[in-house]
């Protein structure tokens, strides 16, 4: 039976994973995200940033080429990544660099409406076949106090955008357009969609 590995580190994808009911595991990849200050077409970003994610579990060797993907790396196995950015008006945010960096990244969203924007790669090693896509949603951030930013800085500085929404929704969040599972960090109905073919 061909394996299935989720090429993320993140908790909150790995139990969102657990919804779609298959047996898999983890192994994370290594690659560093090098993100654009902006972009003018961010799902084309985060789609390349899956790929290069989902290809460095695949096959180290040649996760940054298109050389045969199973010749010495894993075989039988569908290799699942994804990539998380917040766009605020082409201004591409990922994760912040610091606590001092997590302030001013809210700072700048609050109030704003941004989009949350996932690109997700699969690769069949089996057959060499890549699928990819990207989902956006539309979030809208209510008026932050600077006393809000400082307390709420120190909680996400692992996320991009330097928060996070969770199963009961979040007091800054004013509201959400589009896939909820996209925020959290991996829109679960697209990934359904992609494995389906």
């Amino acid at each position: 039976m061909m394996q299935v590995i989720l090429a993320s580190a993140s908790p909150r994808r790995r139990q969102l994973f657990k919804k779609l009911g298959l047996p898999f595991k983890v192994v994370p990849s290594r690659v560093r995200e090098k993100l654009p200050k902006t972009t003018k077409n961010p799902k084309k970003l985060v789609q390349k940033l899956a790929l290069l994610k989902a290809r460095a579990v695949a096959n180290p060797a040649s996760a940054y080429s298109d050389t045969n993907l199973s010749r010495g790396g894993v075989k039988d196995a569908l290799i699942i990544a994804a990539d998380t950015i917040v766009v605020l008006k082409d201004k591409v945010i990922g994760k912040p660099k610091n606590l001092p960096h997590a302030k001013e990244i809210l700072r700048q969203l609050s109030g704003e409406t941004q989009y949350v924007i996932t690109g997700i790669a699969i690769i069949n090693t089996s057959t060499n076949k890549v699928r990819t896509a990207a989902v956006s949603t539309k979030v809208k951030m209510k008026k932050m106090t600077q006393k809000q930013i400082d307390c709420f800085a120190k909680k996400h500085l692992d996320k991009a955008g330097a928060y996070a929404v969770q199963e009961k929704g979040d007091e800054f969040i004013e509201s959400i357009e589009g896939s909820f599972s996209n925020v959290v960090g991996l829109p679960l109905e697209k990934l359904k969609s992609l494995l389906g073919k």
